[in-house]
Protein backbone atom coordinates (compact mmCIF):
# COMPACT_ATOMS: atom_id res chain seq x y z
CA UNK A 1 0.00 0.00 0.00
CA UNK A 2 1.39 3.12 -0.89
CA UNK A 3 1.83 5.75 2.21
CA UNK A 4 0.46 8.56 0.26
CA UNK A 5 -3.14 6.69 0.69
CA UNK A 6 -3.17 6.28 3.91
CA UNK A 7 -1.55 9.87 5.26
CA UNK A 8 -5.20 11.21 5.15
CA UNK A 9 -6.85 9.37 8.04
CA UNK A 10 -6.41 9.73 11.45
CA UNK A 11 -7.79 7.92 14.36
CA UNK A 12 -7.30 8.17 18.47
CA UNK A 13 -6.41 4.38 18.91
CA UNK A 14 -4.78 1.68 17.13
CA UNK A 15 -7.21 -0.47 14.86
CA UNK A 16 -7.01 -3.49 12.98
CA UNK A 17 -8.91 -3.20 9.89
CA UNK A 18 -10.11 -5.96 7.60
CA UNK A 19 -8.78 -5.29 3.82
CA UNK A 20 -10.01 -6.61 0.61
CA UNK A 21 -8.81 -7.14 -2.07
CA UNK A 22 -11.47 -7.27 -5.43
CA UNK A 23 -10.46 -7.89 -8.76
CA UNK A 24 -12.45 -7.65 -11.50
CA UNK A 25 -12.87 -9.83 -15.03
CA UNK A 26 -12.20 -12.85 -13.31
CA UNK A 27 -8.57 -12.08 -12.27
CA UNK A 28 -6.60 -13.90 -9.88
CA UNK A 29 -6.23 -11.93 -6.96
CA UNK A 30 -4.04 -12.99 -3.96
CA UNK A 31 -5.64 -12.44 -0.39
CA UNK A 32 -3.57 -10.29 1.72
CA UNK A 33 -3.96 -10.42 5.64
CA UNK A 34 -2.46 -6.92 6.71
CA UNK A 35 -2.11 -5.39 9.87
CA UNK A 36 -2.34 -1.75 10.02
CA UNK A 37 -0.93 -0.69 13.53
CA UNK A 38 -0.47 3.00 12.66
CA UNK A 39 -2.01 6.39 13.38
CA UNK A 40 -4.06 7.53 10.18
CA UNK A 41 -4.99 10.82 9.85
CA UNK A 42 -8.36 12.22 8.80
CA UNK A 43 -10.55 14.94 9.74
CA UNK A 44 -13.77 13.64 8.53
CA UNK A 45 -13.59 10.34 10.76
CA UNK A 46 -13.51 9.85 14.29
CA UNK A 47 -13.39 6.56 16.40
CA UNK A 48 -14.42 6.30 19.66
CA UNK A 49 -12.59 3.28 22.30
CA UNK A 50 -15.74 1.59 22.18
CA UNK A 51 -16.56 1.82 18.88
CA UNK A 52 -15.67 -1.43 16.53
CA UNK A 53 -12.77 -1.90 13.80
CA UNK A 54 -13.90 -0.36 10.27
CA UNK A 55 -14.02 -2.16 6.89
CA UNK A 56 -11.84 -2.00 4.43
CA UNK A 57 -12.69 -2.68 1.12
CA UNK A 58 -10.12 -1.79 -1.84
CA UNK A 59 -10.89 -2.31 -4.84
CA UNK A 60 -7.88 -2.79 -7.61
CA UNK A 61 -7.60 -0.79 -11.06
CA UNK A 62 -8.77 -3.82 -13.76
CA UNK A 63 -5.92 -5.65 -15.58
CA UNK A 64 -8.05 -5.01 -18.66
CA UNK A 65 -7.06 -1.37 -18.74
CA UNK A 66 -4.23 -0.65 -20.89
CA UNK A 67 -1.27 0.28 -19.32
CA UNK A 68 1.44 2.73 -20.24
CA UNK A 69 5.19 2.18 -19.92
CA UNK A 70 5.02 5.29 -17.40
CA UNK A 71 2.46 3.47 -15.57
CA UNK A 72 3.20 1.74 -12.43
CA UNK A 73 2.05 -2.17 -13.09
CA UNK A 74 1.19 -2.70 -9.58
CA UNK A 75 -2.47 -0.92 -9.43
CA UNK A 76 -3.12 1.10 -6.94
CA UNK A 77 -5.95 0.17 -5.23
CA UNK A 78 -8.88 2.80 -3.63
CA UNK A 79 -9.55 2.56 -0.16
CA UNK A 80 -13.17 3.25 1.23
CA UNK A 81 -13.81 2.96 5.03
CA UNK A 82 -16.74 1.76 6.72
CA UNK A 83 -17.11 3.04 10.27
CA UNK A 84 -18.78 0.19 11.92
CA UNK A 85 -22.12 1.04 14.52
CA UNK A 86 -21.81 -0.31 18.23
CA UNK A 87 -24.53 -2.35 18.99
CA UNK A 88 -26.31 -1.19 21.95
CA UNK A 89 -25.44 -2.18 25.64
CA UNK A 90 -26.72 -5.54 26.84
CA UNK A 91 -29.89 -4.86 29.67
CA UNK A 92 -28.55 -6.64 32.76
CA UNK A 93 -32.10 -7.49 33.74
CA UNK A 94 -32.34 -10.13 29.94
CA UNK A 95 -34.75 -7.18 29.16
CA UNK A 96 -37.03 -6.96 32.20
CA UNK A 97 -37.45 -3.98 33.66
CA UNK A 98 -35.88 -2.70 36.43
CA UNK A 99 -38.30 -3.24 39.82
CA UNK A 100 -39.66 0.07 41.11
CA UNK A 101 -38.13 1.14 44.58
CA UNK A 102 -40.46 -0.31 47.47
CA UNK A 103 -42.24 -2.99 45.13
CA UNK A 104 -40.82 -5.71 47.73
CA UNK A 105 -42.19 -4.10 50.67
CA UNK A 106 -46.08 -3.52 50.02
CA UNK A 107 -45.49 -7.64 48.66
CA UNK A 108 -44.70 -8.27 51.94
CA UNK A 109 -47.38 -5.86 53.77
CA UNK A 110 -50.08 -7.61 51.39
CA UNK A 111 -48.43 -11.15 52.20
CA UNK A 112 -49.16 -9.70 56.08
CA UNK A 113 -52.60 -8.95 55.69
CA UNK A 114 -53.12 -12.34 53.76
CA UNK A 115 -51.73 -14.28 56.92
CA UNK A 116 -53.85 -11.83 59.41
CA UNK A 117 -56.69 -11.79 57.30
CA UNK A 118 -57.30 -16.16 57.41
CA UNK A 119 -56.82 -16.36 61.46
CA UNK A 120 -59.34 -13.52 61.48
CA UNK A 121 -61.76 -15.69 59.84
CA UNK A 122 -60.40 -18.56 61.46
CA UNK A 123 -61.18 -17.80 64.78
CA UNK A 124 -64.55 -15.37 64.23
CA UNK A 125 -66.89 -17.96 65.86
CA UNK A 126 -64.75 -17.57 69.18
CA UNK A 127 -64.45 -13.52 68.36
CA UNK A 128 -68.18 -13.47 68.53
CA UNK A 129 -69.06 -15.36 71.12
CA UNK A 130 -66.51 -12.74 73.49
CA UNK A 131 -68.41 -9.78 72.19
CA UNK A 132 -71.96 -11.65 72.44
CA UNK A 133 -71.30 -13.70 75.68
CA UNK A 134 -72.06 -16.62 74.42
CA UNK A 135 -69.57 -19.80 73.63
CA UNK A 136 -70.05 -21.59 70.02
CA UNK A 137 -70.57 -25.12 70.55
CA UNK A 138 -68.00 -27.08 70.26
CA UNK A 139 -67.27 -30.77 69.18
CA UNK A 140 -65.13 -31.81 71.76
CA UNK A 141 -65.38 -35.43 73.00
CA UNK A 142 -63.81 -34.29 76.04
CA UNK A 143 -66.51 -31.90 77.33
CA UNK A 144 -67.81 -32.89 80.46
CA UNK A 145 -71.57 -34.44 79.71
CA UNK A 146 -72.70 -34.83 83.38
CA UNK A 147 -71.41 -32.33 86.31
CA UNK A 148 -71.75 -28.89 87.94
CA UNK A 149 -70.98 -25.73 86.45
CA UNK A 150 -69.43 -23.44 89.84
CA UNK A 151 -68.92 -19.58 89.40
CA UNK A 152 -68.36 -17.23 91.85
CA UNK A 153 -68.09 -13.42 92.13
CA UNK A 154 -67.17 -11.08 95.03
CA UNK A 155 -68.26 -6.98 95.83
CA UNK A 156 -66.25 -5.58 98.43
CA UNK A 157 -66.88 -2.23 100.12
CA UNK A 158 -65.11 -0.72 103.51
CA UNK A 159 -67.30 -2.47 105.91
CA UNK A 160 -69.38 -4.81 103.86
CA UNK A 161 -68.69 -7.69 101.39
CA UNK A 162 -71.27 -9.24 99.26
CA UNK A 163 -70.52 -13.09 97.72
CA UNK A 164 -72.31 -14.30 94.83
CA UNK A 165 -72.36 -18.73 93.89
CA UNK A 166 -73.57 -20.04 91.35
CA UNK A 167 -73.90 -23.40 91.45
CA UNK A 168 -75.30 -25.32 88.03
CA UNK A 169 -76.18 -28.76 87.66
CA UNK A 170 -76.35 -30.32 84.11
CA UNK A 171 -77.22 -33.80 82.44
CA UNK A 172 -76.15 -34.82 78.90
CA UNK A 173 -75.13 -31.04 78.32
CA UNK A 174 -77.80 -29.53 79.42
CA UNK A 175 -78.35 -27.43 82.81
CA UNK A 176 -81.15 -28.59 85.27
CA UNK A 177 -81.18 -26.99 88.11
CA UNK A 178 -79.15 -24.16 89.78
CA UNK A 179 -78.20 -23.01 93.32
CA UNK A 180 -77.74 -19.07 94.20
CA UNK A 181 -76.55 -18.28 97.30
CA UNK A 182 -75.98 -14.97 98.35
CA UNK A 183 -73.24 -13.83 101.60
CA UNK A 184 -73.51 -10.66 102.93
CA UNK A 185 -71.25 -9.49 105.66
CA UNK A 186 -71.03 -6.18 107.66
CA UNK A 187 -70.08 -4.91 110.70
CA UNK A 188 -73.22 -2.83 111.32
CA UNK A 189 -75.53 -5.36 112.60
CA UNK A 190 -78.70 -3.10 111.68
CA UNK A 191 -77.47 -3.51 107.54
CA UNK A 192 -77.03 -7.57 108.28
CA UNK A 193 -81.25 -7.31 109.99
CA UNK A 194 -81.94 -5.18 106.58
CA UNK A 195 -80.70 -7.88 104.16
CA UNK A 196 -82.04 -10.97 105.82
CA UNK A 197 -85.93 -9.18 106.22
CA UNK A 198 -85.47 -8.50 102.41
CA UNK A 199 -84.38 -12.27 101.40
CA UNK A 200 -87.97 -13.02 103.77
CA UNK A 201 -89.63 -10.57 101.78
CA UNK A 202 -88.49 -12.27 98.41
CA UNK A 203 -88.94 -15.66 99.61
CA UNK A 204 -92.73 -14.89 100.47
CA UNK A 205 -93.47 -14.45 96.84
CA UNK A 206 -91.37 -17.07 95.84
CA UNK A 207 -93.94 -19.25 97.07
CA UNK A 208 -96.18 -18.28 94.07
CA UNK A 209 -93.67 -19.15 91.64
CA UNK A 210 -93.53 -22.71 90.17
CA UNK A 211 -89.55 -23.75 90.37
CA UNK A 212 -88.24 -21.14 92.53
CA UNK A 213 -87.75 -21.56 96.40
CA UNK A 214 -85.39 -19.18 98.43
CA UNK A 215 -84.27 -19.92 101.96
CA UNK A 216 -82.84 -17.40 104.53
CA UNK A 217 -80.80 -17.23 107.26
CA UNK A 218 -78.22 -14.99 109.55
CA UNK A 219 -75.89 -15.19 112.48
CA UNK A 220 -74.10 -12.59 113.92
CA UNK A 221 -72.64 -10.29 111.14
CA UNK A 222 -73.86 -12.31 107.87
CA UNK A 223 -76.78 -12.61 105.98
CA UNK A 224 -77.69 -15.29 103.45
CA UNK A 225 -79.95 -15.91 100.97
CA UNK A 226 -80.13 -19.27 98.92
CA UNK A 227 -82.52 -19.46 95.93
CA UNK A 228 -83.15 -22.71 94.37
CA UNK A 229 -83.95 -22.69 90.62
CA UNK A 230 -85.79 -25.89 89.07
CA UNK A 231 -84.91 -24.49 85.55
CA UNK A 232 -87.98 -26.74 83.79
CA UNK A 233 -90.55 -25.83 86.13
CA UNK A 234 -90.16 -21.68 86.49
CA UNK A 235 -92.84 -19.89 84.90
CA UNK A 236 -91.07 -16.54 83.48
CA UNK A 237 -93.93 -14.69 82.97
CA UNK A 238 -94.75 -14.25 87.03
CA UNK A 239 -91.19 -12.85 87.81
CA UNK A 240 -91.75 -9.02 87.78
CA UNK A 241 -92.61 -8.68 91.39
CA UNK A 242 -89.91 -11.02 92.55
CA UNK A 243 -86.71 -9.74 90.59
CA UNK A 244 -88.01 -5.94 91.43
CA UNK A 245 -87.93 -7.13 95.46
CA UNK A 246 -84.44 -8.57 94.70
CA UNK A 247 -85.03 -11.63 93.56
CA UNK A 248 -82.10 -13.25 91.32
CA UNK A 249 -83.92 -13.56 87.88
CA UNK A 250 -83.10 -17.04 86.04
CA UNK A 251 -82.08 -15.92 82.65
CA UNK A 252 -80.64 -19.34 81.80
CA UNK A 253 -83.09 -22.20 80.70
CA UNK A 254 -83.83 -25.58 80.72
CA UNK A 255 -81.28 -27.98 78.52
CA UNK A 256 -79.20 -24.81 77.82
CA UNK A 257 -75.64 -25.79 77.40
CA UNK A 258 -73.22 -25.21 80.51
CA UNK A 259 -70.37 -23.98 77.85
CA UNK A 260 -71.90 -21.40 76.72
CA UNK A 261 -73.57 -20.38 80.48
CA UNK A 262 -70.18 -20.56 81.64
CA UNK A 263 -68.93 -17.92 79.24
CA UNK A 264 -71.89 -15.83 79.67
CA UNK A 265 -70.83 -15.68 83.44
CA UNK A 266 -67.33 -14.95 82.60
CA UNK A 267 -67.95 -12.08 80.85
CA UNK A 268 -69.84 -10.82 83.51
CA UNK A 269 -66.90 -10.70 85.62
CA UNK A 270 -67.44 -14.15 87.58
CA UNK A 271 -65.25 -17.06 87.86
CA UNK A 272 -65.87 -20.62 86.85
CA UNK A 273 -65.41 -23.88 86.37
CA UNK A 274 -66.53 -27.31 85.20
CA UNK A 275 -66.40 -30.46 87.10
CA UNK A 276 -67.77 -33.77 86.32
CA UNK A 277 -69.86 -35.64 88.83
Amino acid sequence: MNNNDTNNVNTNEQVTPTIKIVENNGAQTNSLNTQVNQNINTPNVQTNVNTAPPVINITPVSNNESVNSNTNPNPTPSVTITPVTPEPPQNPNNGDEEEPKGAKGRRILIFVFMIFAIIFVFFLPQISAYFNGTRPVSTSNNEVQNGTLLCSREYKADTSNKEYEYRISFRNKGITTGIYTTTYEDEDENNIDKENGKCKEISAIAETINGIDVNCSSSDNVATTIQNNTYKDIDLGKLTAFTEAGGIYPEYKYKDNPYDVQARLIKDGFDCDISAD
